[in-house]
């Protein structure tokens, strides 16, 4: 056996990005409507943010299933030195910096919407 193919590895990464971005779509409408320029209600507004919230606890342990039962699927090794998996490993660490850089501009987006009030 060997490790999956590098394509793999990023499917999976995108695939355990789903809850960030739920979390992160409900935190966008929420800071759209403490600056004034989202379209939703205080009910639509509370309606929505506990549905994506839900979401993204919900989506968290079927990612977490999908990811323990990939890492026990046994692969066939093929002869030859494999770059694949090395370079997946990179992109998903500049995601993972970037995606935590994007959710700190957040955190001081509310910080400056706080201090603003």
């Amino acid at each position: 056996t060997s490790s999956p193919s590098g394509v793999s590895y990023i499917v999976l990464a995108a695939l355990s990005l789903v809850p960030v971005g739920l979390v992160w779509n409900a935190g966008s409408i929420i800071i759209d409507v403490l600056n004034g320029t989202s379209t939703y209600g205080l009910g639509e507004l509370g309606a929505t943010v506990a549905e994506r919230s839900w979401a993204a606890v919900i989506a968290m342990p079927v990612v977490l299933f999908v990811l323990l039962a990939w890492a026990v699927i046994p692969f066939k090794a093929r002869p030859g030195r494999r770059f694949g998996p090395l370079i997946a490993l990179v992109v998903m660490e500049i995601v993972i910096v970037a995606v935590a850089v994007i959710f700190q501009l957040r955190v001081a987006e509310l910080w400056r919407i706080n201090m603003a009030s």
